[in-house]
């Protein structure tokens, strides 16, 4: 997908169960990774060290990973239905 200024966004799902959210940004003369732990800790960086560990973590783990932001539909669709009846539930 995208942003409506253009800018390319990617969704992956992967059946691997983590305790953490792994995110990395990068704009131009800008990155910074973030890391939550359990939904209450987390931490960003902008060291060019841990950002790049963290690219290179988020890299390795789309090998296992479905993208679902331009492909994938049946995925999508079965993971977008199991949100919905989770939020239905609340």
């Amino acid at each position: 997908g995208e942003f409506s200024e253009g800018g390319k966004v990617c969704f992956y799902l992967s059946n691997i169960h983590f305790e953490a959210t792994y995110s990395y940004i990068e704009k131009r003369d800008f990155q910074i990774s973030l890391l939550r732990v359990y939904s209450i800790n987390s931490m960003d960086s902008q060291s060019f060290h841990i950002c790049r560990m963290q690219c290179n973590w988020i890299q390795s783990l789309k090998r296992h990973s479905i993208l679902i932001s331009e492909s994938g539909e049946m995925q999508r669709i079965d993971f977008l239905q199991k949100q919905q009846a989770i939020i239905d539930s609340l």
